[in-house]
């Protein structure tokens, strides 16, 4: 079980890392009914209030988890009398559930991230059954790209499916993926599908997360717009309006 919490526009589970690992082991020894988990943090929240994209909408509304991937939104949510008292970042998720001995044993099924990074990923996580498939730049808006991901992820049979192509892409490609499922049989696919971003990167080393003493003062945004300020400082901004918006006039709405 879980405690949900509301924040602006969505309900987010609060539940710690270790008790939802339990619910991921719960679930692959049922195999029952495929599940979605995506890790909002204030990009996504900010998207969601403010899009006109209802394909990334639409992800978090058919999503059966939201674990709070921000210590900001954590602090914000205490402005809003429903505290968050768990952070469970993505990518850390993906970490601790790599390392586990019956997920090393599973299928794997990875969409995005290079050859390369899922042989290092093979190396480090001993994974004995990964299938890979790693789409072209900008593949969400041809159709037949999109159909062919899901086609590969529907053939690979999963237990786990990490889709790692950014968002909102992999919101948009997991909504796909839910469509293409309960169009045919709902009760035909089993695997929990979790929306990871960049996760791959800073489990290969690829990219480098921020010292443990910045992501503790809440700075890991800061890390991150220096290590890539043309493509993050516009982003970063865009979230610093949401969050003065959500301090202002939360309760306007």
């Amino acid at each position: 079980m879980t405690n949900l919490k509301k924040f602006d526009t969505i309900t987010i589970n609060d539940v710690s890392m270790n008790d939802f690992l339990d619910i991921i082991h719960h679930n692959f020894i049922r195999k029952d009914v495929f599940k979605i988990i995506v890790t909002p943090n204030i990009d996504h929240l900010q998207r969601l209030r403010n899009s006109d994209d209802p394909s990334f909408c639409k992800a978090y509304e058919i999503s059966d988890y939201r674990l709070c991937d921000s210590r900001i939104v954590q602090k914000l949510s205490a402005f809003n009398e429903q505290t968050i008292l768990n952070v469970v970042p993505g990518s850390d998720l993906t970490r601790e559930l790599l390392k586990l001995d019956w997920v090393k044993r599973a299928r794997v099924t990875i969409i995005g991230t290079t050859d390369k990074q899922v042989v290092q990923l093979k190396k480090i996580f001993q994974l004995r059954n990964i299938e890979h498939f790693n789409p072209s730049m900008g593949f969400i808006k041809r159709i037949n790209e999109v159909e062919a991901c899901v086609d590969f992820i529907i053939n690979s049979n999963p237990d786990f499916v990490f889709l790692a192509v950014g968002s909102p892409s992999q919101e948009h490609l997991a909504f796909s993926l839910y469509q293409r499922i309960n169009s045919v049989n709902p009760n035909s696919f089993s695997a929990q599908l979790f929306c990871i971003g960049a996760s791959l990167d800073f489990l290969t080393g690829k990219t480098k997360r921020a010292p443990t003493w910045m992501q503790k003062a809440h700075l890991e945004w800061l890390h991150r717009a220096l290590s890539q300020p043309r493509r993050l400082v516009p982003r970063y901004y865009r979230n610093l309006k949401y969050v003065l918006w959500f301090l202002l006039f939360r309760n306007r709405t």
